[in-house]
Order: structure tokens, then C-alpha cells, then sequence
């Protein structure tokens, strides 16, 4: 994916133009802090995607091709089949749809992360990593994490 635009599919145009408005590297720092929120509630805490977390957060990008990217693939095929496999369960009765939900977030949280690392370009890597981070979150989770990442920013870059 390229381009903000792919945003509007998934994100409020409120949300979308807070992120359009701000830097490349705020960008990113707002894809990690949605990762980070999804991680939470999603309760992912497979230690790849934890040291994934913590190398989007300090603006890592570009790292196609390599092992850890690579292990981060297989961990993400591996949520994504079990998400499939609970939506089958759900289809049959044995399996409830709060648990299919959350399984498909954690899924998209491993893709959010090894997309925010992937690309070589920090404004592409933040939207693909935005685009699947939000997949579990409320509009005023997001609204919300923002605002709190922008601040921080804004804090760290006036000092006080």
C-alpha cells in the first residue's frame, strides 16, 4: 500500500488528517503507540512482537528481507490461521465472537509491526502499520492515543 489514502477505508477523515498533518517521524511514532495500545488489549505477548514494538518505537524501518522480519511473517501466518480456525469454531457454535475478534487483532497487531519495519520509506511504513494496528480499536481509542502521542512529542520537542 501507498499513499494515505488507504486510511479513509479504515479511519475517521478526522483521524486520517491528524495524521496526514504531522512528520514522517510523528507518524511513526504514532504507528508504534497504536501498536502498543493493540498489543494491550489484545493481550499479544509473544516476545517477537514485543521486540518488534520496541524497534518500531525508536523509529526502526527498512529491514526487508531479514530474519527477524522474516520470523515476524511467521508469527503473523501463524495468528492468521489460528484466527481462521476459530472463525470456523465460530461457525459451528464453539467458539464465541469476542474471541474470534481478539485473535483477529493480534493477527493484524504481528502484520502492523512487520509492515512498520518493512518499508524503507517511515511515511509508508507508519500507514501500513496504522492501517492494521486500528483493526481492534475503538475510533475513540485511536482518537485518544493519538492526541496522547502527539502531546508527547510536542512535549519532548519544547522541553517542558
Amino acid at each position: 500500500m501507498t499513499g494515505i489514502n488507504f486510511l479513509f477505508d479504515c479511519l475517521p477523515t478526522d483521524v486520517v488528517a491528524q495524521i496526514e498533518a504531522v512528520t514522517p517521524g510523528e507518524q511513526q511514532a504514532i504507528a508504534a503507540a497504536l501498536c502498543r495500545l493493540a498489543l494491550t488489549r489484545t493481550g499479544l505477548d509473544d516476545p517477537l512482537a514485543v521486540a518488534g514494538l520496541r524497534l518500531l518505537e525508536a523509529g526502526t524501518c527498512g529491514l526487508r528481507g531479514g530474519s527477524f522480519t522474516s520470523d515476524l511473517r511467521k508469527l503473523s501466518d501463524r495468528l492468521h490461521l489460528e484466527y481462521f480456525d476459530a472463525k470456523d469454531r465460530q461457525d459451528a457454535g464453539l467458539v464465541d465472537e469476542a474471541t474470534v475478534r481478539k485473535l483477529r487483532g493480534r493477527a493484524r497487531l504481528a502484520d502492523a509491526i512487520c509492515f512498520g519495519l518493512e518499508d524503507e520509506d517511515p511515511s509508508v511504513a507508519a500507514h501500513d502499520s496504522i492501517y492494521d494496528s486500528t483493526d481492534y480499536l475503538t475510533d475513540d481509542e485511536i482518537r485518544a492515543c493519538i492526541c496522547q502521542e502527539l502531546a508527547r512529542l510536542r512535549k519532548l520537542e519544547t522541553g517542558k
